[in-house]
């Protein structure tokens, strides 16, 4: 977390596209839980939202400036190519630094005009975000050492496109559609991405889903409900049947994240995190709760740098780090990152800004 021939999609996308449109609708008045932190494009030959080349280098904000100075919603929190990166979903930005330990009003904003992003994923030469709340993808590129410029746009990604993975072994980005239960497939052919792979996931119904898992080759869809478990190959995915219907008190899915070959941490809305040894303790309920070491809502997982770490989001905006392993999450195993608290009045507004 082989080869699909240019311009080729799924069999499904036809109906897919005219299911897209409605959802689109539907989107618009989607309860803000679902929300999350809230017509498909063909798959060509030639290039798919090619831009001219915007240069994205943004010098950090003075110090007690504005929205800049605080994190609301950070989704996502990861190391790419060396380089650390923040997904701020709802102040609408991702930004980046050399060095984790830098100011938050000193980190360089990668892009301010981005709808609502949950995370970012790169393959080595393009980084791609979600654009949520306009249903499509941006790519990337850096053009010097803590400089990049924004290369293209997708659009049409589902509904909602919620999570974004590379796929090294198939040298593929994943990226899941939360509103209309679907999954993208695209790869990097010269600099560009082509759609090879456009499907809804029949598993899921019509529940949320704000995150795939991708964990020795399997693809784990987080539905609201249910964790539904597919194959992946190269331009294609295939359901395995396996389904685990989560208990009533581990519904509102983020994200799975594992830590060996079966254990692994869960994490939900609102405010809930599991420590489970396997996926069956999940499906009967015996994980461990570690919820209490929360002050927000914990959201996607990552490890680095020798720790484990847990964005806090919605209620209360904080990024805290565990120790490597994942035995103990807790208030007192905790390391601060930044610890922002409640939403201020700056942040609300810059939340309604753009669509989320």
């Amino acid at each position: 977390m082989h080869s699909g021939q240019v311009g080729t999609i799924d069999e499904d996308i036809s109906q897919q596209r005219r299911s897209t449109l409605r959802l689109a609708v539907a989107a618009v008045a989607m309860p803000a839980w679902l929300q999350g932190c809230s017509s498909a494009g063909d798959a060509q030959g030639d290039a798919e939202g090619l831009i001219g080349k915007e240069s994205l280098a943004v010098g950090g904000a003075e110090e007690g400036k504005g929205f800049r100075a605080r994190l609301y919603t950070p989704t996502f929190l990861e190391k790419l190519n060396g380089s650390y990166f923040i997904v701020d979903c709802w102040h609408h930005r991702i930004i980046h630094a050399s060095d984790l330990n830098t100011p938050l009003v000193r980190w360089q904003a990668l892009d301010e005009d981005i709808a609502g992003p949950h995370s970012i994923a790169t393959d080595g030469v393009l980084y791609v975000a979600e654009d949520t709340g306009r249903h499509g993808l941006r790519a990337y590129r850096e053009t010097a050492r803590g400089r990049f410029e924004r290369v293209q746009e997708v659009s049409g990604v589902g509904v909602r496109p919620h999570r974004t993975l590379f796929d090294a072994r198939h040298q593929q980005f994943l990226v899941v559609g939360s509103g209309d239960q679907s999954i993208h497939l695209l790869e990097n052919r010269d600099g560009t991405l082509v759609r090879t792979l456009e499907k809804r996931i029949p598993e899921l119904g019509t529940q949320y889903c704000r995150s795939i898992t991708l964990h020795q080759g399997l693809l784990h869809f987080v539905g609201n409900e249910d964790i539904v478990i597919y194959r992946v190959e190269r331009g294609s995915v295939s359901a395995t049947g396996q389904v685990i219907h989560l208990p009533k008190n581990y519904q509102g899915s983020n994200d799975i994240f594992f830590l060996g070959s079966r254990r692994g941490i869960f994490t939900s809305t609102p405010q809930k995190a599991f420590l489970f040894s396997s996926l069956d303790e999940l499906a009967n309920g015996t994980a461990q709760d570690v919820s209490a070491a929360f002050r927000g809502t914990p959201y996607s997982v990552s490890r680095f740098d020798g720790r484990l770490w847990i964005p806090e989001i919605t209620e209360y905006s904080a990024i805290r780090s565990y120790p490597f392993g994942g035995d103990s999450i807790s208030q007192a195993s905790a390391q601060t990152l930044f610890d922002f608290g409640e939403p201020d009045s700056q942040s609300m507004e810059r939340k309604r800004q753009i669509p989320t």
